[in-house]
């Protein structure tokens, strides 16, 4: 009877409390929310068990619905993670919004994720970022690109970019 009482008091204690960032020491992958600038964009961060790491910030293609977002982002993050020779790169995927906008609109949202991790990743994540890589696929391709114009990166990586040129 102790046992089962135990074993239910260690059960219930490691359940209580939801993991952050800052409970990792190791690698982990989650998929958190973040602001900048008054921008909420989910991401989906991939983390190597280092904490000084370069950062490919991956873009998934269109999809129809977005209810379809987690399964694009991971899917994207897993494909380029695929192709990468490098255990030590950090990889987060943007879940950018595909519901009710033209395409590109969702460039704000990608934008502040792009923001977010020069400037508020470090100190939230507990990590040193050296180098910010941006890649994408599709409608990805043309969101890594059109970034790459707005803000300094070290490199882009654009598989099949959308329309680069497109006037609304």
């Amino acid at each position: 009877m102790r046992l089962i009482f135990l074993l239910s008091v260690i059960y219930f204690s490691s359940c209580a409390n939801e993991n952050t960032p800052e409970d990792y020491i190791d690698a982990y992958r989650i998929t958190q929310t973040i602001n900048y600038n008054n921008i909420d964009v989910d991401v989906v961060i991939d983390k190597p068990a280092i904490n000084e790491v370069d950062v490919l910030l991956v873009f998934h293609g269109t999809v129809l619905y977005n209810s379809n977002l987690i399964t694009a982002a991971n899917t994207t993050l897993d494909k380029f993670k695929g192709i990468l020779n490098r255990s030590d790169m950090m990889i987060v995927s943007v879940l950018y919004p595909q519901e009710n906008v033209l395409l590109g609109d969702g460039i704000i949202q990608c934008e502040a994720a792009l923001l977010w991790l020069k400037n508020n990743a470090s100190q939230e994540l507990g990590i040193t970022i050296n180098k910010i890589f941006l890649a994408g696929h599709s409608q990805g391709g043309y969101m890594a690109t059109r970034l790459n114009t707005m803000h300094q990166t070290n490199g882009v990586i654009a598989n099949a970019p959308g329309p680069l040129n497109l006037i609304y």
